[in-house]
């Protein structure tokens, strides 16, 4: 069991309410000014090596950063314990795997695979997303194999309802999974996933998916490649390119949409339990109707520095400061936080510390 994040988000300068809050086109999940336990993590695991046989595992999370982890297609746990405070709760993983030799097969609800950083804040060095982590999926509903051709080189395919569905599949959305990861040298990895699909529209629980009933259905196309590169025992770098295409077709035609991104990370271990991260990427959004960050195009910057301090084994320590910056929109400071297309200003200094209790 693990609690995660008992955190404080600020932004630069108060909003006219006197309020502190960070923009949220950038930082979608994260609550402003609060300090509280973020996730409640219970894992139930049958500790099987994939290769032996079976496993089966259950991730739930609880708290603020859940939603980001239902499923969004009115089903499942998309509403599990929504309250007004924002806290609500998901199967983040719910899957079990087969193995026989050099072959594992992973069946139900997991988290993608596709791009670097994953949902669960305690699974990344920085307690920011960056921003091309917003054009990925968070979890898939399906099935996964994985086979491991050599020590060096693993090939991976598998079918999924889309993204970020359920089991249920209430929109009967289909999507390839499918990537390899292959290592260069012994300390030098590269990693690349696509997951491509069909997103089909519906009117469910009185809720229009798409916000367009003209839209019969999106045909998307995700890839993602990542280079990690240990260049000395204490010294690492990642490097990472997202594309997302999407087009919304209606019974007129096509609206297509796509965004691409580089994002870096620098990574130095000064010692056994403290270790310096600078992240710093680069964004294209497109912008239009079916935007990622805002409805506008634009050019999107951020600088993070962050520091992970392990002071026992069983706490962690995460401060960081960013500041973000964009060319062609101003997503920031925004007017109406449920509109990232209401911001006044083009840059934003930001700052947050995370605590991670694991036991």
């Amino acid at each position: 069991m693990e609690t995660d994040e008992c955190t404080e988000y600020y932004k630069a300068e108060p909003d006219g309410d006197s309020q502190w809050r960070v923009n949220e086109a950038v930082f979608r999940d994260k609550r402003i000014a609060e300090s509280y336990a973020q996730r409640l993590n219970m894992e139930k695991e049958m500790k099987e090596l994939y290769k032996q046989g079976a496993l089966a595992r259950a991730d739930f999370v609880y708290g603020a950063h859940a939603g980001s982890m239902q499923t969004y297609d009115g089903s499942f746990d998309s509403d599990w314990g929504l309250n007004r405070h924002g806290y609500s709760m998901s199967a983040y993983k719910l899957y079990g795997t087969l193995g026989y030799k050099d072959l594992n097969v992973k069946i139900g609800k997991f988290g993608t695979p596709v791009g670097w950083e994953a949902s669960a804040s305690k699974d990344n060095f920085f307690y920011s997303h960056s921003y091309c982590y917003w054009l990925e999926p968070a979890t898939h509903s399906g099935i996964l194999a994985t086979y491991d051709m050599s020590d060096r080189l693993s090939l991976n395919a598998g079918w999924a309802a889309g993204m970020d569905a359920s089991f249920q599949n209430r929109y009967d959305d289909k999507a390839i999974l499918t990537g390899f990861s292959y290592g260069l040298t012994d300390n030098a990895t590269v990693y690349y996933w696509i997951n491509a699909g069909k997103m089909f529209n519906g009117d469910l629980r009185g809720v229009n998916r798409f916000g367009d009933g003209t839209i019969l259905r999106n045909d998307y196309f995700i890839q993602s490649l990542c280079f990690e590169w240990a260049l000395t025992k204490r010294l690492t770098y990642l490097l990472q390119y997202d594309l997302r295409n999407d087009n919304y077709v209606s019974a007129t035609g096509k609206d297509r949409y796509s965004s691409y991104g580089l994002n870096n990370h620098f990574l130095y271990k000064l010692s056994d339990t403290l270790t310096v991260g600078t992240r710093v990427e680069w964004l294209r959004d497109n912008g239009g109707n079916f935007g990622y960050i805002t409805e506008n195009p634009g050019d999107f910057w951020q600088v993070t520095l962050g520091l992970r301090w392990d002071p026992t084994e069983n706490l962690s320590f995460r401060p960081e400061v960013r500041y973000d910056w964009c060319r062609g929109a101003t997503p920031f400071a925004l007017a109406d936080r449920e509109n990232f297309s209401s911001g006044t200003r083009s840059d934003q200094v930001s700052g947050g510390i995370g605590m991670l209790i694991s036991f």
